[in-house]
């Protein structure tokens, strides 16, 4: 069974008009980044401008969080089918964040870019590394995005994150049509602002003409961006 969470009013900070979002890589990709957090967002996300309030009526969200291991597996063999990812070798570098005192690691597409990321060996003799092979480069089974998934998710950061990516476009392909309420993908993710982290969402742009939009002081939307979104600047059906 699909997981799906409620949420009606959500907002989002900074500018609406698509076509003026620059080429900043983002964690929802070309959805629209919304919360229920705007000054924690706008913090972590070092973002600024206009808070806008979006409200829909009975909005329904992807729990991306609550999906099943099985679920992840059959959202990646369908994307490898429709050509938006495929399965690789991902490099793992292991590092140790002295200010988090504990270990993370970073991943590659490909060996070249991963040997570049070593330290000297010598460094870890004596230390006991968290990887699966013990050592400071992992070589691990997994998916990564091609490019018809770089661009159908539009402003990523890198081919080996491949999992929210392809949990997006496939929401958006597979579960959207179906679903006239689903209006974007939602991370229940811890509300923790020292470690960068809050409850967000992506809201799927052509959904965005289902929402009572205002700004802090009452203002509707450009007009520029109801006539993108609905056709009319009297009404906003969605196409």
């Amino acid at each position: 069974m699909i997981p799906y969470t409620a949420i009606d009013t959500v907002w989002h900070v900074g500018t609406l008009e698509l076509s003026d979002r620059s080429d900043r890589r983002s964690l929802e990709g070309n959805l629209l980044s919304v919360s229920q957090h705007p000054d924690t967002w706008s913090d972590i996300a070092r973002c600024a401008g206009v808070t806008w309030e979006l409200e829909r009526e009975g909005a329904l969200w992807l729990d991306a969080l609550a999906l099943s291991d099985a679920q992840e597996a059959e959202i990646r063999a369908w994307a490898i089918a429709e050509g938006f990812a495929r399965e690789a070798t991902i490099y793992r570098v292991w590092h140790f964040d002295g200010e988090a005192d504990d270990w993370g690691y970073f991943e590659f597409d490909t060996e070249k870019r991963a040997l570049k990321e070593l330290d000297d060996p010598e460094e870890w003799d004596s230390v006991e590394i968290p990887s699966e092979s013990g050592e400071q480069l992992d070589r691990i089974a997994g998916v990564v995005l091609t490019d018809a998934g770089m661009e159908a998710v539009g402003r990523w950061a890198d081919v080996t994150h491949a999992g929210d990516a392809l949990l997006m476009i496939w929401a958006e392909r597979v579960l959207k049509p179906g679903n006239a309420d689903l209006m974007g993908v939602w991370w229940y993710e811890d509300d923790n602002p020292l470690s960068l982290s809050c409850p967000r969402g992506g809201v799927f742009t052509d959904r965005l003409c289902e929402f009572d939009i205002n700004d802090e002081r009452g203002n509707e939307p450009p007009k520029s961006f109801l006539r993108m979104h609905a056709g009319t600047e009297e009404d906003m059906p969605c196409p």
